[in-house]
């Protein structure tokens, strides 16, 4: 198979995503197109290609009159995140019942369960954060509807950044998503399905590592 390489919109839109996700883009910052051309090296019209994705995928704002932004986090938008995933993973959760497929969703949230600890090395990184994202994703893939998993990737390091800026300088935090993650697992094994929804809920609606600050 030929791999066709990146373009230049497909490269701007890596660097500048990249720049976001580890905050060398900080959170609210001003995206000046002249500015990013000039640092990436790319072109005006790639930059504006590029920048018009991460708006359509949640990652910058436009404000009318100042120009785009990277996001910032309020408990609004916090909650709106949280009650989407409750919907798509809970959703997901019933169709795999509903066509047999709890054994296989068991077995692939195991492995995502199993990267999630092999990423874990003592300190809160983006590639960590993007581990616990891939197993609330492993629900949606369960399913095989192609549609539910091109809306889920649209919004993976949405959602990651997300968690990222919760669990920031909070261990206990982020430890206790692994424990929920297994609590979660446990109880799809078992096929109590009022458990697993209640579960889901309960690990996508407490806000104890909340702190409404943003940094």
């Amino acid at each position: 198979m030929i791999v066709k390489p990146d373009t230049l919109r497909d490269q701007a839109y890596k660097l500048i995503r990249n720049q976001i996700v580890t905050r060398e883009l900080p959170l609210g910052s001003h995206l000046s197109v002249a500015d990013l051309s000039r640092d990436l090296g790319i072109s005006n019209s790639p930059i504006r290609e590029a920048i018009s994705r991460l708006e359509n995928e949640g990652l910058v704002i436009n404000h009318p009159n100042s120009g785009f932004h990277v996001l910032t986090f309020d408990d609004k938008l916090v909650d709106q995140l949280n009650d989407t995933l409750i919907v798509t993973m809970s959703g997901c959760y019933q169709m795999c019942c509903e066509d047999g497929q709890e054994q296989d969703l068991a077995e692939l949230l195991q492995q995502r369960l199993d990267q999630q600890a092999s990423q874990y090395d003592g300190e809160l990184t983006f590639e960590y954060v993007q581990t616990t994202i891939n197993f609330d994703k492993g629900f949606v893939d369960a399913c095989h509807n192609d549609m539910l998993s091109n809306l889920m990737e649209s919004r993976f390091y949405l959602l990651a950044l997300c968690a990222f800026y919760l669990y920031q300088d909070e261990k206990e935090s982020y430890l206790s998503n692994f424990r929920e993650h297994q609590g979660i697992l446990e109880k799809v094994k078992t096929g109590d399905r009022e458990e697993v929804f209640k579960a889901i809920q309960f690990h996508l609606t407490k806000k104890n590592h909340y702190n409404g600050k943003t940094r």
